[in-house]
């Protein structure tokens, strides 16, 4: 249901007329039956425009069935006229205003299950792309680690990467990757990291040197890839 269609809003207010010829023309047939073709009206005015204009559409209706159907003077056929039944009146107004607030809600309904729908797949999707990470991390033959561009504070680390380093992955975790390079190499880290972080390059590449806690050097091959992964190849490990 589309509540800001002007075809949908014009034909609401179309359908109380539609239904006023018909029923004038028929009159004879299904007198005293005053709201027969109206009821369908109200619902499908509704449901085609939602609450204002089944609103609108049931006073309209109630005017129209008023003025030419209910007496003490209608305008059609007075030996056919009905007396006015302020009852009858004020059930089928309200019947066309909760037919059309029902109706919007069960609209609402739909529209809150197919945002549900979807926030269910996003889940899903997320929980595979993290499996398919997490299946990653741990069986690649390279170290890996996520680290913060600005911080360097390596936030996760696979055990190949405790490995080449010669620590723990708990470790890894409370360090940042500076601690972990030859000191002759963090600047030149640093610079790279520069570029990536301004654009200027979508990766960046290099050998360099990590000192483990025994004083021993590693050399490795390392690429960073923003959001800073680092992946990294022992090359005399």
């Amino acid at each position: 249901m589309n509540t800001t269609s002007p075809i949908n809003l014009l034909l609401s207010l179309v359908l109380p007329i539609i239904a006023c010829v018909l029923q004038i023309l028929i009159w004879d047939a299904i007198h005293p039956f005053t709201f027969l073709l109206f009821y369908p009206v109200i619902l499908c005015s509704g449901w085609l425009s939602g609450l204002i204009a089944g609103g609108v559409a049931t006073l309209l209706s109630v005017l129209i069935i008023t003025w030419f159907f209910i007496g003490p003077s209608p305008t059609i056929a007075p030996g056919n006229a009905i007396s006015l039944n302020y009852g009858a009146m004020v059930i089928f107004a309200g019947v066309g205003f909760l037919s059309a607030w029902l109706l919007v809600l069960q609209c609402k309904q739909k529209q809150l299950l197919a945002i549900q729908r979807e926030l269910q797949q996003s889940r899903q999707k997320e929980a595979w792309a993290a499996e398919r990470f997490t299946a990653l991390l741990e069986r690649s033959p390279f170290g890996i680690s996520l680290s913060d561009s600005h911080t360097g504070q390596l936030h996760e680390a696979n055990q190949r990467l405790a490995d080449i380093t010669g620590r723990t992955r708990e470790e890894l975790s409370t360090i940042d990757w500076m601690s972990l390079t030859h000191p002759d190499d963090v600047q030149e880290d640093l610079r790279l990291i520069a570029r990536l972080i301004t654009g200027e390059q979508p990766y960046c590449q290099r050998d360099k040197r990590y000192l483990r806690p025994d004083g021993s050097i590693v050399q490795v091959s390392m690429t960073i890839v923003p959001p800073c992964v680092r992946i990294v190849v022992a090359s005399n490990f």
